[in-house]
């Protein structure tokens, strides 16, 4: 073959494939046997030379590095702290806002220690006075005297208070038997009054036919001037009232009881 018609035949090829594609692209889809042109893709893939911005709810979260610890702190008030109870010290039951007699009694079917709560309630002395007022007239009975100090939500005193009842009972006149609740912890908005019905409901059920008192002088004072840091405690006197012995939940009387240690020791006395 000449080359004349060699170069004919590449510049007729070469028309003829030029051509090709633009006829397919006027008819439509076309025939399969041809290969279609490719569109070219647009990459989704971000650019790595930029960084990525982050979502709004994510840039929200981040801690706030002036808190201690990185801690965001809410927006808004903050809530006030909680208000300052009596020093528990090392044992015994530091005293809460309230103690639900309701409540206490469901339980009672399944607690021994709530037991106590679930008398017919009876007609009891109470009085109100400060501590110095209950702790003169305790040492000046001319008697051995046992004063209690007990609170509603101290499930060791409600426990341990029957046996109080009992020993008196036992030593009749020999003996005076006084009682001083010190649920009142000095807020305005919990005196001494308000705790009243359920103190009287207490002692009418275990029937405390003594002089009982609601202590005035907030809790935190009253075991200050005594020198514990819970209840329950004790304090029994000799005829002279002189202080013979303080039990408290801690220390060398730590888990004391009537039974073991405060009766015995009544009875000396009275020998």
């Amino acid at each position: 073959m000449s080359s004349s018609t060699m170069d004919r035949f590449s510049f007729s090829r070469s028309i003829r494939y030029a051509v090709l594609p633009a006829a397919l692209m006027l008819g439509g889809c076309g025939s399969s046997s041809a290969p279609t042109p490719k569109t070219p893709e647009v990459s989704t893939e971000p650019d790595v030379t930029q960084p990525a911005e982050e979502p709004a709810a994510v840039k929200s979260r981040q801690p706030n590095m002036n808190t201690p610890g990185g801690i965001t702190l809410p927006e808004g008030d903050l809530p006030e702290a909680p208000v300052k109870r009596s020093n528990p010290g090392e044992g015994g039951m530091s005293l809460p806002d309230d103690l639900d007699l309701g409540a206490s009694r469901d339980a009672s079917a399944n607690n021994d220690s709530a037991s106590v709560l679930v008398a017919t309630a009876e007609d009891v002395s109470i009085e109100y006075a400060k501590w110095e007022s209950v702790r003169a007239k305790a040492g000046k009975t001319g008697k051995v005297t046992v004063l209690d100090l007990w609170s509603l939500a101290c499930g060791p005193c409600l426990k341990e208070f029957p046996n109080l009842v009992a020993m008196q009972k036992r030593f009749g006149e020999k003996v005076v038997a006084m009682s001083a609740n010190v649920d009142f912890d000095g807020r305005k908005t919990r005196p001494p009054e308000s705790y009243e019905p359920k103190v009287s409901e207490f002692l009418g059920g275990v029937e405390a036919d003594f002089d009982n008192y609601i202590i005035q002088t907030p809790s935190d004072e009253v075991f200050e001037k005594i020198g514990i840091g819970s209840i329950p405690a004790v304090i029994v006197f000799d005829a002279d009232g002189k202080l013979v012995k303080l039990f408290s939940d801690v220390g060398e009387t730590a888990g004391f009881t009537y039974d073991a240690d405060i009766v015995p020791l009544v009875e000396k006395l009275l020998n």
